[in-house]
């Protein structure tokens, strides 16, 4: 035995060998997350979660975070007590946890803490659990027992609903106050019981009792059923017991073999090493094969556990790693899996060990051993065979040790020779035999000696090359002479050396790389703006560069230009890469400042690693890199070195613990796996989500049950239907999306493996996001009904449409036939009216001069009937016409003031005669004042002759009419009373419809449209007309007018001017001026007037009527009149307007359009008196409009006034030219109009060359407009009117200047004297000789 003990000493002690460190051993405390340092008790459950015990608080471990449940006071759902005593799943996988008070069911799915309940036995009424639980255990059929302190033990079955009380089998009562410390279940599912005090129990499956085995060991602290055996710790000592035989045997005491203490702990290894934890000494391990103990111990620098402390708790996993529970100091965990690197470090307490931590250089010698240059510590020669360091170190006394503890670079030549670069102690060669070390001195051309020695390199003939820092140069190493000279001083500073396959050698400086000449010394030099601190050749020809701060360089050696570059933003771990290695893989690896990279140069991708992931430290040392023969690979660091082989790098993702969702919050709510939202669960994990719409805001954190990466997990995640790529995270780092549409995601999750790579696919979770209400299935059912509703009711509309347009083209079609009819009838009525206004016309006015020269005649009172009939007659022609002008609904009000009175009594005296064949008392009632009224003239008179006649058509002879006039203060009234017939009640409005008759009391004819055009013309007016009748005893119509003309809004408001009531019994009779000069020059001896009349009567009347005075020309067709205008050039035209070839209207158009026509007024002779033709004949030009039949005085009064004007005009244009006295007065549109003419003229007066087109250009008009205006003033041409003004100022000058007949000629831009001579006498009635004589001012007059 003790030969064990002491090899097991032996292997503790030798902490140098990086063997004896092969188990991963760290520590988990309160500084990473644990609750509490006391643990008591240790479990893993179903998905690989670690729970832990501890004194205040219940955790849960994934290998990266700690989860901590504690009692929340006034919350039921969280822990009844902070110390806990044991932990257990049962068959449901519901976590059950033993604390001091009572025990408590975890569910994962709610996430809360429900009481446990008991029963005394099965079928009572349960009872909760509120004793201290010292320990829950599940048998291997997942039936649960439930030991407690003071209450005996519980079992709960499989199937049960809660657990019952177990009974003694002795006294079939429960064993009163017992205290159940420890339970087994051993093999065959044998259950074992230690009861403090009492002994040891096995449980009866079959009666469900306890059965006790040993009274003898009443204080077991703890039980282990492994292996037909059972394991027993108590406060004296370990004990083993026969399952079998039920014998009890004891192995070990603790008076003998076992570290002094009570045994707390017992854990079987799978190595047949039973770990004992015990009491204040730590962990002891018995070789159950060879029966040999050891006492299990580690350093002071490690993290795991010392002994002298208490081990409360021991737990291996399904991976075989041991969970260590110290009572006060926290839990240690030892990975027996073998890590990928391993790591050398200088250990203070070991001599033996590594010389420094700083690693500066690696080299292999042809042996195998490894040579390690430190920083400060000299060097250090490690052996695989004793798996020793022997160091080497500077010693002052010792001319042949090592020159200086700074060691920069090792190699090792083909001859073995081990040369050794130091920092300020120059170059060493290693003599083995003896060794010790020679030294190398080198000196420049200065002779000074330049000991600082960064790099030594031997390339393939065998040369070795030293380069130098802090000024010196590149040496060369001469064999002959066993020295190192100068090769050239203009290298200085170089930090890496490195020679190709085409045995060129580089070299990195500050910032470029050299391309180095070793005959000429034309080194080249290409410019990288970083140190470059590695220059690596792979085994594809690719020539690598890498930088202090520039990633790492693929450069072209051809061109002398990098082709790509790498650096952290590609995934490179940092920027400075400082060493480069080639695997047998093709891989490079890359040492940094932080880290370790493994490049892909295929895929261009990178696998990073770093002090987590096992390396000696993250920053790493300059030249400190090497590839083993054996195919392993060395980094040196500021920690030690790393070793490795990257063959185990593979990967195998078989055993990868998988991802799994965290947590997951919808729109910042934390959501449970028992949630609304969630629809499945997998293994009380989350893995489908139905949202709505509007909380579509996710975030989520992933994590992953591994105890192996340490918190270096990584994941990539990809939602499939939302973001295309995959991006990673940690598991620190909450994963957000904003917004998502709807439809159906799933969530894609992976992690990285050991080795950096990633492992598979995983589909964690699926989310439904329902669509908003406008596009659920409810509302697309909505929308098709509707939508189909709508097709139903547009195919209706359709439909309808079709019918309603077939039936509005029906009747547009019957419409325009009736419009057409109607058109015709209107056109009917119109060429009647027509016809009788020209009869009418003959009748009248040759009748009323035939009344005017005979005024004694004895038949004049019959001639005055005659007369009066036949204006009656006229009267009824002038309704038919408004009677279309209103169904065509084109007549506007000209409003006028009218005075009302006049015009009622002009009408009732018109009705005179009739009432008087009647014998009717026929009575006009009307104050004296004139009473004035805005009204149109025409539609009032219509009004009033309507009813009036109306009035006398139904009142029998002998009846009384009476029609009475008078004003209020906004309104004129009228009222018209008669004794007739009367008019029905029933009737009522209707009396104002269109073609409506009252036939029933009389026999009196008519059209009924009388009243229809009384009505519609007090509507325009905006008056009201309403009436009251008793049938046979009369009727009295109201009319109400409104003062003003406000009420009339936009309309215009003109001068009333009484066409029908003009008289001119005796006319005077106005003779045309004369003028002073020959009247040729203006005027004709007598003036012409051209008659077109179709109407061969209506033409010779008016013929007759100016035959005496004028000179009379006819034409029979506006064609014709156009013919004798042209010819003859009369003074005025009178035209009709309905003619043939041609009308009125077009002629009149087309003379004041005429250039030599357009001065001679017009007046348009028509039968037509509506509006609408008025407005023709104005915008035609027409000078005047006179509607059939006429006033022979008002047609003879017009025709004088127009060419009065005419001969004023002219005559004011004549006295202006010769200096007279105007006693003219003509209107200032003419008067400035000359002014403005003269003006011009006299400007231009000395231009014989001014001509019309000049002229019409100055003053803004065209040539037809300016010679009708000309011809309309003077009567005259352009030119002639020219010459009028020519000739007015050569008069004027005459009278101011003292110039010549000949000069003044001359002024006025007339060159022959003769022509001007002529002219001026023709004008001025004198030659220019006497005029000059005549006014010409003298000197002193």
């Amino acid at each position: 035995m003790p030969k064990y003990v002491l090899l097991l000493f032996c292997l503790l002690c030798f902490t140098a060998r990086i063997a004896a460190n092969q188990n991963d051993e760290r520590r988990l405390s309160i500084n990473e997350g644990l609750s509490n340092n006391s643990v008591k008790c240790i479990f893993q459950d179903h998905y690989g979660y670690m729970w832990f015990g501890t004194y205040d608080g219940l955790n849960r471990y994934d290998g990266s975070s700690v989860k901590v449940f504690r009692n929340r006071l006034k919350d039921k759902y969280s822990l009844p007590h902070n110390y806990i005593y044991s932990i257990a799943e049962d068959a449901e996988n519901n976590i059950w946890v033993g604390t001091g008070q009572g025990a408590v069911i975890y569910n994962a799915l709610s996430g809360k803490f429900t009481p446990a309940y008991y029963t005394s036995r099965p079928g009572v009424k349960p009872f909760k659990l509120i004793i201290a639980v010292n320990t829950i255990v599940r048998d291997h059929q997942g039936n649960l027992f439930i030991g407690t302190n003071g209450a005996g033990m519980f079992y709960k079955g499989k199937h049960d609903k809660y657990p019952s009380q177990i009974l003694n089998s002795d006294k079939s009562e429960p064993i009163v106050g017992a205290n159940i410390t420890s339970i087994a279940i051993g093999d065959l599912n044998r259950v074992w019981i230690a009861v403090s005090g009492m002994g040891l129990y096995t449980f009866d499956d079959r009666q469900k009792k306890l059965v006790l085995v040993n009274r003898e060991m009443a204080f077991a602290n703890c039980l282990l059923a492994k292996e037909n055996r059972l394991w027993v710790g108590t406060r004296g000592g370990l004990y083993e017991f026969s399952t079998i035989y039920s014998k009890k045997i004891i192995k070990i005491s603790s008076g003998k073999k076992l570290s002094g203490g009570s045994i707390f702990s017992l854990m079987l290894n799978s190595d047949h090493k039973l770990w004992i934890g015990i009491e204040g000494n730590g962990l002891s391990i018995l070789d159950l094969k060879t029966l040999s103990i050891s006492q299990h111990k580690t350093t002071p620098s490690r993290s795991g556990y010392i002994s002298g402390e208490t081990i409360s708790a021991m737990y291996s996993d399904k991976d075989n790693r041991k969970w260590i529970a110290k009572l006060n100091g926290g839990i240690v965990i030892i990975d027996s899996a073998k890590k990928h690197f391993q790591t050398f470090y200088h250990n203070p307490l070991d001599q033996n060990s590594l010389a420094h931590d700083y690693v500066s250089c690696l080299n292999e010698r042809i042996n195998g051993d490894l040579w390690v240059g430190t920083d400060g510590g000299g060097m250090s020669l490690y052996s695989e065979k004793t798996n020793g360091f022997t160091s080497f170190r500077n010693e002052p006394n010792r001319p042949n040790s090592l020159s200086s503890n700074i060691v920069t670079s090792i190699i090792t030549d083909l001859n073995g020779n081990t040369w050794v670069g130091t920092y300020g102690g120059g170059i060493n060669r290693y003599q083995e035999q003896t060794r010790s070390f020679k030294r190398y001195r080198c000196i420049n051309n200065e002779g000074q000696e330049d000991n600082y020695v960064w790099l030594i390199y031997q390339d393939s003939k065998n040369t070795i090359w030293a380069a130098t820092s802090v000024g010196g140069g590149m040496y060369r190493w001469n064999v002959q002479n066993d020295r190192f000279e100068l090769f050239d001083a203009g290298l200085y500073g170089l930090n890496s050396l490195k020679e190709d396959s085409f045995h060129q050698l580089w070299a990195g400086t500050s910032n470029e790389l050299a391309k180095i000449d070793t005959r000429a010394k034309n080194h080249v030099y290409y410019r990288v703006g970083k140190p470059v601190r590695a220059i690596f050749e792979d085994r594809a020809k690719n020539f690598w560069i890498g930088t202090e701060g520039g990633g790492l360089i693929l450069f072209d050696r051809t061109k002398g230009k990098i082709k790509a570059q790498f650096s952290d933003e590609e995934g490179l771990c940092n920027n400075s890469v400082l060493n480069i290695l080639e695997d047998n893989q093709g891989y490079l690896w890359l040492s940094t400042f932080n880290g370790l990279s493994r490049f892909d140069p295929v895929h261009k991708t990178f696998n990073n690693y770093h002090r987590e992931s096992g390396l000696s430290s993250n920053q790493f040392s300059y030249n400190a890199a090497l590839c083993l023969k054996s195919g392993e690979m060395a980094f040196g660091s500021i920690k030690g070195f790393t070793l490795f082989n990257p063959k185990s790098f593979q990967i195998n993702n078989s055993n990868l613990p998988a991802p799994y969702l965290s947590s997951a919050y919808v729109n910042n709510q934390f959501i449970k796996a028992n949630n609304e939202l969630v629809d499945h669960t997998n293994k009380e994990r989350i893995s489908e989500l139905t949202v709505p719409y509007n909380d579509a805001v996710f975030t989520f954190t992933f994590s992953a049950i591994d105890f192996a990466d340490r918190g270096r997990i990584k994941f990539a995640y990809h939602l499939e239907g939302g973001n295309n790529g995959w991006m990673e995270t940690t598991a620190s780092n909450p994963v957000t999306f904003l917004r998502l549409t709807d439809g159906k995601y799933i969530l894609h999750v992976k992690r990285n493996n050991y080795i950096g790579g990633w492992g598979p696919d995983n589909r964690l979770l699926t989310i439904n996001v329902l669509p908003p209400w406008y596009r659920s299935w409810l509302a697309y059912l909505c929308y098709l009904l509707f939508g189909s509703a709508l097709i139903y009711a547009y195919n209706g509309y359709r439909v309808r449409q079709a019918n309603l347009n077939y039936e509005i083209k029906t009747a547009q079609v019957n419409a325009q036939k009736e419009k057409e009819l109607n058109e015709k009838k209107f056109a009917f009525f119109t060429n009647v009216s027509h016809e009788f206004r020209t009869p009418l016309t003959l009748i009248i006015n040759p009748l009323k001069d035939y009344m005017h020269d005979h005024s004694d005649s004895n038949n004049k009172g019959k001639l005055d009937l005659v007369y009066q009939n036949a204006k009656r007659l006229l009267k009824l022609v002038d309704q038919l016409l408004l009677f279309r002008k209103v169904g065509a609904e084109s007549e506007d009000l000209r409003i006028s003031k009218l005075p009302i009175s006049e015009i009622c009594r002009e009408i009732h005296n018109s009705f005179s005669g009739q009432a008087a064949l009647k014998k009717l008392d026929w009575q006009f009632i009307c104050p004296d004042t004139s009473i004035e009224l805005y009204a149109d003239r025409e539609k009032v008179q219509v009004i009033l002759y309507n009813l009036l006649s109306n009035a006398v058509k139904f009142t029998k002879p002998f009846g009384e009419i009476k029609m009475q006039l008078w004003e209020t203060e906004d309104t004129v009234e009228l009222s018209l009373k008669d004794n007739g017939v009367g008019i029905d009640g029933d009737v009522k409005e209707k009396l104002f419809d269109r073609f409506y008759q009252v036939r029933e009391n009389s026999t009196a004819s008519g059209f009924g449209i009388g009243l229809y055009l009384v009505k519609q013309f007090m509507d325009q007016h905006y008056g009201q007309i309403s009436y009251e009748s008793i049938p046979g005893n009369g009727t009295t119509f109201f009319l109400s007018f409104k003062k003003g003309n406000s009420h009339f809004g936009n309309l215009s408001i003109s001068e009333d001017i009484p066409s029908e009531t003009f008289r001119a019994e005796n006319p005077p009779k106005l003779n045309p001026p004369t003028l002073i000069t020959d009247p040729n020059l203006l005027l004709t001896a007598q003036d012409i007037i051209l008659i077109v009349e179709d109407n061969q009567s209506i033409r010779e009347y008016i013929q007759g009527i100016f035959n005496n005075d004028y000179l009379v020309i006819t034409a029979v067709s506006g064609k014709e009149g156009l013919e004798q205008a042209i010819h003859h050039l009369p003074d005025i035209i009178i035209s009709d307007i309905l003619m043939e070839d041609g009308n009125g209207i077009e002629l009149c158009s087309t003379i004041k359009n005429n250039p030599s026509l357009g001065h001679i007024p017009v007046i348009l002779l028509t039968a037509l008196s509506d509006s609408e033709n008025r407005l023709k004949g104005t915008q035609c030009g027409a000078d005047d409009y006179i509607t059939k039949p006429f006033e022979k005085e008002l047609l003879i009064a017009r025709v004088k006034t127009l060419l009065e004007n005419r001969t004023k005009l002219q005559q004011y244009f004549y006295n202006e030219i010769t200096f007279k006295k105007q006693n003219f007065k003509i209107s200032p549109e003419y008067r400035e109009f000359l002014s403005t003419c003269i003006s011009i003229i006299e400007r231009n007066i000395a231009d014989e060359s001014f001509n019309i087109k000049k002229f019409s250009q100055e003053i803004g008009m065209s040539h037809s407009g300016l010679y009708r205006k000309v011809k309309s003033i003077s009567g005259q041409s352009i030119a002639g009117f020219i010459r009028f003004i020519r000739l007015r100022k050569s008069a004027e000058l005459m009278v101011e200047s003292n110039y010549t007949i000949k000069e003044i000629a001359w002024e006025v831009g007339i060159n022959d004297i003769k022509y001007f001579r002529k002219q001026f006498s023709i004008l001025f009635g004198m030659n220019p000789s006497e005029y000059i004589k005549s006014y010409r001012k003298t000197p002193g007059k």
